[in-house]
């Protein structure tokens, strides 16, 4: 049973770890990336901005016929497209014209009330890189109160299907050294946003923006600054965004606090689980230690079995003739063959050995014993050979014998 709930809590952090590892890369895998992402509104005195949008597209699979854009109209008087350019890698900047056929740098321009939707066509490969420059003129995004100007606008819309990288949004007032102005941004609260109440110029930056994230920027300026715009109205407007962007950025850091409070128990209970695990870990591999293998003695040689006969395979190995331990391996391996049968025997003065042939010997020096020694016809026995070696006198030696070229020692 111990062993059962070792297993199941192992399981459960590799599935933890590998879920918190999944997530991740399924947010940064996609077929293309946006980076940067620029807006700039110049706003007009009438109240009107002319609006230039530019993103840089990175295809990293896949093959497309295109990009499209939708510029959101709702809370304004309207507006139009005025132009688009692209740039594809390192060529040309070509002027994007109206078109029907879909055609390269033509696109298809789609207007409601609410929406301006653009699809232009592009053909694009896996590497390519295509930075699309959209221009639009936007009606009455200022409305004028009794006490102040209001801007209140998304500059990027959550219609994107992809996370937005390097975004740089700015907003320049068309009048300069504005005391008053003061801006709020909502959105992720990873952006900085700068005011330059000198150059009338407010700059938001955000690393990255998720995918289906809008982000607004709210600035409130002198009524002066857009003193010809007819979106006017007679009530005050100032003290009441005062106090909803206070409330809002009051929840916002609350909100932020307590997701970093989340982040924070999240990791150390992560750690206490991998910590928890090793020493589980280590106990039981201390209660239940691993079985060592004696490691065998490395064999510094290894032969096959010589498909040539012991006398010829000494011969070859040695360089001289065959001596008695050659002549031993031919009886083993005639032996061996049903060749020769060997018995043990009483011999005269000690136990000896007896060899008789049952079949056919190829050896040379056995086929001289049998024709020679003993009484008895393909029998002979050791004590026989060593008696005719020490008689034999053919090689000028008494204590040797020698048969043909295989000398036997006694």
């Amino acid at each position: 049973m111990k062993r059962y709930w070792f297993r199941w809590l192992l399981a459960g952090l590799l599935v933890l770890c590998s879920g918190i590892i999944g997530s991740k890369s399924a947010l940064a895998d996609s077929d293309y990336t946006i980076r940067p992402f620029q807006v700039t509104a110049d706003i007009l005195r009438n109240g009107d901005a002319n609006v230039r949008e530019t993103m840089t597209y990175h295809f990293n699979s896949g093959t497309y016929h295109g990009v499209y854009n939708i510029q959101d109209l709702r809370g304004i008087r309207g507006g139009k497209l005025t132009g688009i350019s692209s740039q594809r890698n390192n060529g040309p900047v070509v002027i994007a014209h109206v078109g029907t056929d879909q055609a390269n740098h033509t696109y298809r321009l789609t207007q409601t009330q609410q929406q301006i939707k653009v699809k232009l066509y592009q053909k694009v490969k896996a590497g390519d890189r295509v930075k699309v420059t959209y221009y639009y003129h936007l009606r009455g995004g200022v409305k004028n109160y009794r006490d102040t100007a209001e801007l209140n606008w998304k500059l990027v819309g959550s219609a994107w299907d992809v996370p937005l990288k390097d975004v740089r949004l700015v907003v320049q007032l068309p009048a300069e050294h504005i005391s008053s102005l003061q801006a709020w941004t909502h959105g992720p609260s990873a952006g900085v946003t700068r005011v330059s109440t000198k150059a009338g110029r407010v700059t938001m930056t955000v690393g990255s923006n998720p995918a289906n994230q809008f982000i607004e920027s709210h600035l409130l300026f002198p009524t002066q600054v857009t003193a010809t715009n007819p979106n006017r109205s007679d009530q005050a407007r100032k003290r009441v965004v005062q106090r909803q962007e206070a409330r809002l950025a009051n929840a916002t850091n609350v909100q932020l606090k307590q997701r970093r409070l989340r982040q924070w128990i999240g990791y150390w209970v992560l750690v206490a689980m991998i910590g928890t695990l090793i020493l589980v870990a280590g106990w039981w591999l201390k209660r239940h230690p691993a079985t060592r293998q004696v490691v065998p003695a490395r064999i510094t040689h290894f032969f096959d079995v010589p498909q040539v006969s012991p006398a010829v395979a000494q011969v070859l190995v040695d360089l001289r003739w065959p001596d008695t331990n050659a002549l031993t391996g031919e009886i083993m391996a005639a032996v061996g063959r049903g060749d020769l049968k060997l018995i043990m025997e009483q011999g005269a003065e000690h136990e000896t050995a007896r060899l008789t042939k049952v079949g056919t010997v190829e050896n040379g020096f056995l086929h001289a014993c049998f024709a020679t020694l003993g009484n008895q016809v393909d029998s002979f026995t050791l004590a026989e050979l060593e008696a005719f070696a020490a008689a034999d006198q053919q090689g000028g030696e008494t204590n040797g014998l020698r048969i043909g070229k295989v000398k036997l020692m006694r």
